[in-house]
């Protein structure tokens, strides 16, 4: 490099010379003129005198020691009149045209304004140009030495302060790309220069690609041990992993899933019909690739559940998972499908629906699942015109049985009784226990009504057939009503009733037998109609009022919040419980405007706490299935909120699960938009129904209410215990929060205490109390502090409340 320097210094040394060449010939040129010019002015005033005088001898003299200047060609002196002298050299004549002319006017030595003459003087050219031509060459003889010294120097001067350093700089990169990654060393001398920047700058730019590389070589191993902890986990897992690409075909799948679906571990998972040839789900295997064909279109992901038999021939379930997988540009490459074995989870639900649907006691199907049950067959029967007859029963003395020989034999009595009446009856009826000594059979196409007798005679005789519990023969009776479909109600409730009141005619008439309805019998129906006209007056009239209920943390006895319960002092009745009128409401269509009052007052209740300064935390509103039709529901609940300026997490509505069977479609949109504004939402006798486990996921429930029925007898009854326990699992598998109602003994407390419970309600706390009352109760937890264990929690307790 730097000897190619040389001849590139060689050709501008020429090009300069050149110019200067020139340059210094026109120059030296002009220098010659300006001599002249000085060289004339020097003789002027003589040649003013020779023109002033006409004098020619003077003019001559002047003329020729002009011509002694080698670079003067010719001159000539004129006067205004004459010519006083004009000589040139001998070789060439006087051209006036020549570029090298002189003239010059000439003055007066008296009058510097009064022309005398004039003297015109002609340069030599060829003597100008020999003296320019041999100046100009020593000049670019000496340039172009200078230029060729000047150029070696620098080529010099670059080698050693920029080459050579940035060659050592080059061979040190050159190293390090071999491996070598050492820090540059700054050439001697170039601490503070360009190139000790460019080597500083290229060492910490090496240290920047070096660490860039450390990251990347540590995020690959980070990355290689992911991939290998996932396909560990994948491998060892027992869940059912598989891959399949855009076009469904399997191309991984874990030993699980293989060793499930019947597939070799060494099989080919590359070939379109590997999972087709050993397909084991009931599901179609088309219709599994169409649901992945789906997730592909839709990136949605999706859920399926697929049953098939174990290699003993049981019937196992898993929850397969399908997800859309992508590469790290975001593009889709295929699904993800896992699936875990829930057999076990599904088996412990439907055991939980039995516990849920049947009398832990007889096995018998209970109150909810016969209503169900009733009420479909019920529209069956409306579609063919058959008839359906319905046997209320209702064992008599029972009572006497458990008090005389106690509750073990009253338990027994009743599984016997509950296999005998099974035993009586076809495999197309059904019967179920109500509670406590009451049964319902419902005869599914009712022989005509002259048979029917015989058929009930024969349930009768079942019942009566004496049987020895407890080392004691007892003879069972029991009074039976019979109701039919269509004459004596037209739906479940109107059915039962009209078999009720056969039942209580039955008894009325001695017990120990059984009636059909009659219309004579509904005297009752008079009591009803007379109570529907009351309710109507009483809500006019303002004659109901509202019982708060206190509720209490399980583990630490602390005040939780309040349920409202509402109370009728009726004028000549007095108190009449809630028991008695709300189906009557329901029935005169009076519901509505019940739970529009209840709703109302309580939200205006809760506003004076408020501003009394007082925390009821949270007041709990029971709402009947009518209020949770239509889309006016949410609607309300907001206006009484806005109504009061309450905030919605000072409201909690609770619904039972009939409810939720039979109104969540309604009731889903509008729960949901109450749930985002703050509003609690509880699930009221949890677990007397049967169908509700599969609406907790659509609904925003926020707690779950055990029934009382399940606490009552929590500390005898393994059934309930059990019950109750799955309850509490669930709501904290869900994130609930369980609450017990009905707690009225210092051991069901305990009890609820071990099992998990968070909230409960009842006697044992507090009994319903009116408003003024719970002002008070208010005041003492504000005295004593949010974080103390309330007053009311103590031994005084139950004192207090009575």
């Amino acid at each position: 490099v730097v000897w190619a320097v040389l001849p590139v210094g060689a050709v501008l040394a020429f090009l300069l010379s050149m110019l200067g060449l020139y340059a210094m010939r026109a120059h030296e040129i002009d220098r010659q003129l300006q001599s002249t010019q000085q060289l004339l002015s020097t003789v002027e005033s003589t040649i003013s005198v020779a023109c002033f005088m006409e004098d020619e001898a003077l003019a001559r003299e002047i003329a020729e020691g002009l011509l002694s200047n080698a670079t003067v060609h010719a001159v000539r002196i004129s006067s205004m009149s004459t010519v006083l002298a004009n000589k040139h050299r001998e070789h060439g004549g006087l051209d006036e045209d020549t570029g090298y002319t002189v003239r010059r006017k000439i003055f007066s030595p008296f009058d510097a304004s009064a022309q005398m003459g004039e003297v015109l003087l002609i340069a030599d050219e060829q003597a100008l140009r020999a003296a320019a031509q041999g100046y100009s060459n020593f000049v670019a003889l000496v340039l172009t030495a200078m230029v060729f010294a000047i150029t070696a120097v620098l080529a010099w001067v670059v080698y050693r302060v920029v080459v050579r350093p940035i060659r050592r700089v080059a061979r040190a990169l050159d190293r390090d790309a071999a491996g070598a990654q050492r820090r540059l060393e700054v050439p001697s001398g170039h601490e503070l220069s360009e190139i000790g920047l460019l080597a500083n700058a290229l060492n910490r730019l090496m240290e920047r690609v070096s660490a860039m590389l450390h990251q990347e070589h540590a995020m690959r191993e980070r990355v290689s041990q992911s991939e290998q902890r996932y396909r560990t986990l994948a491998e060892n897992s027992p869940d059912l992993i598989a891959r399949h690409d855009l076009d469904q075909v399997l191309v991984y799948a874990n030993p699980t899933y293989l060793r499930q679906m019947g597939i070799a571990p060494d099989a080919a998972l590359d070939q379109a019909d590997v999972e087709a040839r050993v397909w084991k789900p009931s599901m179609p295997y088309e219709i599994f690739r169409a649901h992945l064909l789906e997730v592909v279109q839709t990136g949605r992901p999706d859920t399926l559940l697929w049953d098939w038999e174990d290699a003993s021939g049981a019937t196992m379930y898993h929850e397969m998972q399908v997800v859309l997988e992508y590469d790290a540009e975001g593009r889709p490459i295929g699904t993800l499908t896992m699936g875990r074995d829930i057999t076990d989870r599904l088996e412990a639900e439907r055991r939980l629906i039995y516990q849920a649907t049947h009398d832990g006691l007889t096995d018998l199907p209970n109150r909810m699942a016969f209503q169900e049950h009733l009420q479909q067959r019920l529209a069956h029967a409306r579609r063919d015109g058959s008839e359906l007859a319905l046997l209320f029963i209702d064992l008599d003395n029972f009572k006497s049985i458990n008090d005389t020989l106690g509750h073990a034999t009253g338990d027994e009595l009743l599984r016997v009784l509950a296999q005998r009446m099974q035993g009586a009856l076809r495999e197309t009826d059904m019967i179920a226990r109500l509670g406590g000594d009451e049964f319902v059979v419902l005869l599914d196409s009712a022989p005509p009504r002259h048979q029917l007798p015989l058929v009930v005679q024969k349930v009768f005789d079942a019942i009566s057939e004496p049987c020895v519990l407890a080392r004691q023969q007892l003879f069972p009776s029991a009074s039976v009503g019979v109701a039919m479909f269509p004459q004596d109600g037209q739906d479940v409730s109107g059915l039962m009733r009209s078999a009720d009141v056969a039942m209580y005619a039955a008894k009325a008439e001695g017990r120990h037998g059984y009636r059909f309805y009659a219309a004579d019998m509904n005297e009752g129906a008079q009591d009803w109609l007379r109570l529907s006209q009351d309710l109507r007056l009483g809500l006019e009239r303002g004659e109901f009022e509202l019982y708060y209920q206190p509720k209490a943390d399980v583990s630490t006895g602390k005040f939780a919040g309040m349920e409202a319960l509402i109370r009728w002092r009726h004028p000549e009745l007095g108190m009449v419980p809630p028991a008695r009128f709300i189906g009557v409401a329901e029935e005169a269509g009076l519901i509505a405007d019940v739970d529009a009052w209840v709703l109302d007052e309580a939200c205006r209740q809760m506003r004076v706490w408020l501003d009394a300064g007082l925390a009821p935390k949270r007041v709990a509103v029971n709402l009947s299935a009518s209020q949770c039709r239509g889309g006016e529901f949410a609607q309300r609940v907001t206006q009484a909120l806005l109504r009061h300026g309450l905030h919605a997490d000072c409201l909690e509505l609770e619904i039972t699960e009939t409810t939720l069977m039979t109104e969540v479609d309604d009731a889903v949109q509008a729960f949901w938009s109450l749930r985002d504004q703050g509003v609690c939402v509880a699930v009221d006798d949890f677990g007397t129904g049967y169908s509700s486990l599969s609406y907790l996921r659509r609904l925003p429930v926020d707690n779950l209410k055990i029934d009382k029925s399940f606490v009552d007898d929590l500390e005898t009854d393994a059934n309930d215990r059990e019950i109750t326990k799955v309850i509490i699992a669930m709501a904290k598998s869900l994130g609930l929060v369980a609450v017990a109602e009905g707690v009225e003994r210092a051991s069901q407390l305990e009890l609820l205490q071990e099992m998990g419970c968070h909230q409960f309600q009842g006697y044992f706390y507090s009994k319903p109390m009116p408003a003024s009352e719970m002002t008070r109760m208010l005041e003492a937890t504000q005295v004593c502090g949010e974080t103390s264990r309330h007053p009311l929690a103590q031994k005084d307790l139950l004192a207090w409340a009575t």
